[in-house]
């Protein structure tokens, strides 16, 4: 397997498709993700692509986000390619499946269905997903696909530069919103997850009692909002929107808070005392009442990559896909070119591509190299790493 990675910030979507395929045309990719800009006409951005990679018989999949980073650059506008060459030893699969929030479980049941079907015998080693958060109210999108798909899955909410209006995944020539699209890997694939939020947990978890959708109502006995002022030693009526962000949930399946999962809360001012989050909390869950800072926002990202060092991974990496929330972007400011630099500077000349999402989709790698479920979280950095397996010439 060999990769390579490219990006353009021409605003022409023809000329930007152009610069990147001319760009990947001497590796020769079987496929091609990418994460653009929410203006493009992404009929004419694959007719650039495919001209200058001199070929259309690639697979193309991606999404839209707020801005991209890439192995030598990072902007506000334009978008990042990765291509994949396998010669064939790696198997591709790929399906968008429509109409997403009518029912975002049994729509993303079904894209998975569709990638299971194309695999036909051969396993689906990995699969990336990306989808249109901003119309599936209920978030239920790794539920459906953890109904069928029994691998790591990875991925996140596409964006639209902070317009908050629509959001694209991107198949071939074709960019739909209101939709979830599956990139599913069979064959010779060797790989390894990383998430992490950095928030800080503050006081003792408690057990979800009350929960609706994305709405926490109690935890051990008290009003949502209760509970959390008492665990910060507060008043629960000095809330502010200050604390959007900052106030973070972590929350797992098991007392000992293991593979836990991120809620950020989205809205405090409910009058039952309620609090509103950015993904679905569910009863029984314990949480826990969680802080972050700018300083702790990048040292998660550098324990993301800490853990993915390339001494002790059994394999080679080849190339990189990172997923980092928006939300992280925005609290970070004019620091959020630190957390690709922590990137750059753990994988160095790795190519590789990510963009700012809002949501983030992977489960817990363990000390032992075996993952949890598949979990959605909030403001936190995702990163997958693809390779090959290591033989002795290629040894550390």
């Amino acid at each position: 397997m060999r990769a390579h990675s490219a990006s353009s910030t021409k605003l022409d979507s023809y000329d930007a498709g152009f610069e990147v395929g001319r760009e990947l045309a001497e590796l020769a990719p079987e496929l091609v993700v990418v994460f653009a800009s929410i203006h493009y006409d992404f009929v004419d951005f694959h007719e650039g692509l495919v001209d200058g990679l001199g070929r259309e018989d690639v697979e193309v999949f991606g999404g839209t986000g707020d801005g991209f980073f890439e192995t030598r650059a990072a902007a506000d506008i334009g978008v990042a390619a990765l291509g994949i060459a396998s010669a064939g030893a790696l198997g591709v699969h790929v399906h968008v499946e429509p109409e997403l929030g009518a029912d975002s479980r049994a729509v993303a049941r079904r894209a998975a269905e569709a990638i299971a079907r194309s695999a036909g015998e051969a396993p689906v080693r990995l699969a990336m997903v990306l989808y249109d958060g901003l119309e599936c109210g209920d978030n239920r999108v790794v539920e459906g696909i953890n109904e069928v798909l029994d691998c790591p899955v990875f991925g996140g909410i596409t964006s639209d530069d902070r317009k908050m209006e629509r959001s694209l995944v991107i198949h071939r020539d074709q960019a739909r919103a209101n939709a979830v699209g599956l990139l599913g890997l069979t064959g010779e694939l060797a790989f390894a997850l990383g998430v992490e939020n950095g928030a800080s947990a503050v006081g003792a978890s408690g057990v979800v009692e009350a929960a609706t959708g994305n709405t926490l109502e109690r935890i051990e006995g008290l009003p949502a909002i209760e509970f959390t002022a008492k665990r910060l030693a507060k008043d629960a009526s000095t809330f502010t929107n200050q604390d959007i962000g900052v106030l973070n949930f972590e929350c797992a399946s098991s007392a000992d808070m293991a593979d836990p999962q991120y809620r950020s809360v989205s809205n405090w001012q409910r009058s039952d005392g309620a609090l509103e989050t950015f993904g679905p909390v569910e009863v029984g869950q314990h949480v826990r009442v969680a802080l972050v800072t700018s300083d702790e926002l990048l040292a998660g990202a550098r324990s993301v990559l800490d853990a993915l060092d390339r001494e002790r991974l059994d394999f080679e990496p080849v190339a990189g896909l990172a997923i980092s929330c928006a939300g992280r972007k925005w609290f970070l400011g004019q620091r959020y070119g630190e957390e690709a630099e922590v990137i750059r500077d753990n994988l160095p000349d790795l190519p590789f591509i990510g963009f700012p999402s809002l949501g983030e989709i992977a489960p817990r790698r363990r000390a032992d190299g075996s993952y949890s479920t598949n979990l959605f979280h909030n403001v936190s950095l995702v990163v997958a790493l693809l390779g090959r397996p290591r033989t002795p010439d290629r040894a550390p």
